[in-house]
């Protein structure tokens, strides 16, 4: 089983951000930015709304699999981030990358291994 109400996990979280993100301005007392562009907005907005859905998604897939293996799951699209960014000379391949490669890799296995027994 996962998570019952995985939705409002998310939404919890979010009014917490906002709470804090008020307070800490508050507190600080911040200035305002000034008046940014349309475009400026819209590409924030933009961006804000498509990480929104990425967590929400990612909190509903709880109601189907378990928290092991989606933390599995992420663990392994590490690995592929770190192999193609290195295949498309985005990241320079160095032992460091290889050791995390390797580590993941071996994480993965081992959560494997645990459900196959």
């Amino acid at each position: 089983g996962g998570l019952k109400f995985p939705l409002f996990y998310t939404m919890s979280h979010m009014i917490l951000k906002g709470v804090f993100s008020w307070l800490y301005l508050t507190l600080v007392r911040c200035k305002p930015p000034g008046r940014q562009r349309w475009s400026t907005f819209g590409g924030i907005s933009l961006v804000g709304v498509m990480t929104g859905l990425d967590v929400a998604a990612s909190n509903m897939s709880f109601l189907f699999i378990t928290v092991a293996f989606f933390t599995m799951l992420k663990s392994a699209s590490l690995i592929f981030i770190l192999v193609l960014g290195a295949l498309m000379r985005i990241e320079p391949c160095s032992l460091s990358i290889a050791g995390t490669v390797t580590l993941f890799a071996t994480q993965c296995r081992l959560q494997l291994k645990g459900w196959n027994t």
